[in-house]
């Protein structure tokens, strides 16, 4: 064995002295061509100095969040003395099969950290960024440019929209501060860079750019979004940090990705920069959001809908109740009314219509146009304040969320089932609305879920499902047997009393 290993040794040796005695000279090789591309692409090449420019100008704005929070839980100990006998046990248990001696599991504190980026908005140490950065957390570190940390403070936070403003405890001298521009003029189709620290402190302002894929999405995730969707990567880390137009403007607050693998696949998305700015200045100003509230229970619109109506498509909703003393019915705006625009601007569905009045201020006079007996009429709307609890009620999802459960439900049909991911023959009752209040806003039932069984019973359409829920009682556990898009699952729900407002 020796003799082999000296043989190598050996060998390496030689190998090396060769090798040393053929290197040319230091210089006398030149790298690399001396000849480039004589023509440029005047557009690409402009486009990579706009990239450099803008990143120069907007990163050092973008800092990273840390929240730490501190956890109470049972430590669990070794009872045995012996750090093995946890795995073979003690004589004492060898001799006393199945039996442990009791010991209580002392509560002990443990630090969790979490990281996100926001954006700083203003000279004396605002800064924005997401609610879930930093929610329930006990102290909050900003890492400046320079790797300059500063704790800050939590001035509020909207859950709703996922926002939250924070403001640094000291004062610094020079911060840079992002331009805010305008999310309504954002076009799809054009670029953008995305500004923030994935994954580590390590990788704080990263800039990756791409386009606007699209706009006023509505992915589930907050009550209110109309979020920009883009394809410049974001990932975890990001969220709270810049997405900005070649001006420099911000126009998005990084906020989500959808994705299977918990990376980035090239949907991404934003808060519009206007509502997060609106968001931002209630909790500066007023110590809380104030949102529009109109006071209709609505309904989406299907095809058979809106030939029955008059309608040329089936964009808007379907009015299906008036909430007495609302602003809508001091308007006079009817049940079975087609809601089709508000200040001119055509509504699209029912979440495009929630976001408009939510993210218009109290005591603002909108103009809506409706459709009755297949006329057009306008009516003036003067806007109220969103009651306390009332996010089922402002333009709410669908009416019936006032069952134990709190889950407002409706049959079936092919549009909803295309609009879902579902299939065209499910049966079964769709989830429309869900009281935040109740033991379903409890669990990860979603609005779009198909409710397909309870406690084994089949559930074919809304009326099975008020039937089955009707026969339980406070106190009682249901299984029921849901599916969302391809996928199905059980969700246990005990039903308790609801909560008053």
């Amino acid at each position: 064995m020796n003799s082999i290993l000296c043989a190598c040794i050996v060998a390496c040796l030689l190998a090396g002295n060769a090798l040393s005695t053929e290197r040319p000279a230091k210089g006398s090789i030149t790298f690399g061509s001396s000849k480039t591309l004589s023509t440029q692409a005047p557009n690409a090449k402009a486009a990579s100095i706009a990239f450099v420019e803008v990143a120069k100008f907007v990163k050092s704005s973008v800092v990273s969040v840390t929240s730490q929070k501190i956890l109470k839980r049972q430590a669990y100990p070794n009872m045995y003395g012996n750090p093995f006998d946890f795995f073979f046990g003690t004589p004492f248990d060898q001799q006393n099969p199945g039996r442990r001696p009791q010991q209580q599991a002392p509560e002990q504190e443990f630090k969790q950290q979490g990281l996100g980026s926001g954006v700083i908005v203003s000279k004396d140490g605002y800064i924005l960024t997401n609610n879930h950065v930093v929610e329930g957390a006990d102290e909050i570190t900003i890492s400046l440019p320079g790797n300059k940390d500063i704790e800050a403070d939590i001035i509020g936070t909207d859950t709703l929209a996922d926002v939250a403003v924070l403001k640094l405890k000291e004062s610094v001298k020079d911060l840079p501060v992002a331009a805010l521009g305008n999310s309504d003029s954002v076009e799809v189709g054009e670029w953008v860079l995305a500004i923030g620290n994935p994954f580590s402190k390590q990788l704080s302002q990263t800039v990756t750019a791409g386009i606007v894929s699209a706009k006023g999405r509505n992915a589930g995730i907050n009550r209110y979004e109309n979020f920009i969707q883009t394809d410049a990567s974001i990932n975890p880390g990001n969220s709270g940090g810049a997405l900005v137009n070649l001006k420099g403007e911000v126009i998005g607050i990084n906020t989500a990705i959808m994705s299977r693998s918990g990376g980035n696949v090239g949907i991404g998305f934003a808060i519009p920069i206007n509502m997060a700015r609106k968001v931002m200045e209630d909790l500066i100003y007023v110590g809380k959001v104030s949102r529009g509230w109109l006071g209709v229970v609505m309904q989406p619109i299907d095809n058979t809908m809106a030939e029955a109506l008059g309608l040329k498509d089936n964009s808007g909703i379907l009015v299906q109740k008036v909430l007495a003393g609302s602003p809508a019915d001091k308007a006079g705006i009817k049940n079975g009314d087609a809601l089709i625009a508000v200040d001119g601007t055509k509504i699209q569905d029912k979440d495009h219509l929630k976001d408009l009045i939510g993210n218009t201020a109290p005591n603002t006079k909108i103009d809506v146009t409706v459709v009755r007996e297949k006329k057009e009429k306008h009516l003036k709307v003067v806007l109220a304040e969103l009651p306390s609890g009332a996010e089922q009620g402002a333009v709410s999802d669908e009416a019936g969320a006032e069952d134990l459960i709190g889950l407002a439900v409706r049959d079936m049909t092919p549009d909803l089932a295309q609009q879902y991911g579902l299939e065209g023959d499910d049966k079964g009752a769709l989830i429309t609305g869900i009281s935040m209040k109740s033991s379903a806003g409890n669990t990860d039932l979603r609005v779009g879920d198909l409710i397909q069984k309870i406690n084994n019973a089949d559930i074919k359409n809304a009326s099975d499902y008020h039937s089955a829920v009707k026969k339980a009682s406070v106190g009682q556990s249901l299984l029921m047997y849901v599916k969302r898009g391809k996928d199905n699952f059980f969700v246990g729900i005990k039903i308790r009393e609801k909560k008053k407002d």
